[in-house]
């Protein structure tokens, strides 16, 4: 039984599951790193079954988690951008 090919595996689909949910899938990136890594390490085993799934699912989930990283800091770049505009546009008036 190749084990880092099920680890791998497991990582993988865990990635993938993860990497759906919004505002968190950011986060797959780490199983799926991990997952890619003992993939990698399960296809120098003589089955290779588990380990080719495993890493073809570490590298979806990890894909799709760095793709939400990028887009979520893109729109928190322009929420800030139009927060500033905004400010100086409209200052706040001093209380008195």
């Amino acid at each position: 039984m190749n084990v880092m090919g099920l680890v791998g595996m497991i990582l993988g689909i865990l990635a993938v599951l993860i990497s759906f949910v919004p505002c968190l899938g950011m986060y797959a990136m780490y199983p799926g790193i991990v997952g890619i890594i003992f993939s990698a390490l399960g296809l120098r085993k003589v089955k290779k079954g588990m380990a080719i799934a495993g890493l073809v699912c570490s590298v979806l989930g990890t894909s799709i988690a760095t793709w939400q990283f990028y887009a979520m800091k893109e729109g928190v770049e322009e929420l800030n951008k139009n927060i500033e505009e905004l400010n100086n546009e409209y200052p706040a008036s001093p209380v008195e």
